[in-house]
């Protein structure tokens, strides 16, 4: 279920993030993503996903919050963990979520 669509923005500027070419924008997508629970059969487990979107189009047309959405070219990766220089901290370690486009599963375009 969606929650909210979002420019993704440099963190000191405030601009919106595009790809290395500058063609496709950088959007945040969250969604909660449910699933039966592992421990209890009838209990759900829920989690907010931000998920990062690049594409040339507004998806805010597309989608409206409480929608059922679906991902294009949906994949999820793993930021290797690295220690930080001169710390006791780790940088990293983290999965992440990225598509091409998101839709309501309604058929709304």
């Amino acid at each position: 279920m969606l929650v909210a669509v979002e420019p993704r923005t440099d963190r000191e500027s405030g601009i919106q993030l595009t790809s290395k070419d500058g063609l496709q924008k950088k959007w945040t997508v969250q969604v909660v993503a449910s699933m039966p629970s592992r421990w209890d059969a009838g209990r759900t487990e829920s989690d907010v996903l931000q998920v990062t979107v690049t594409c040339a189009d507004d998806p805010t047309g597309k989608v409206a919050e409480g929608d059922q959405v679906w991902f294009t070219d949906f994949t999820v990766g793993v930021m290797a963990p690295e220690a930080v220089e001169g710390s006791s901290r780790i940088r990293g370690g983290k999965l992440f979520w990225q598509a091409s486009g998101v839709q309501s599963r309604s058929g709304k375009s």
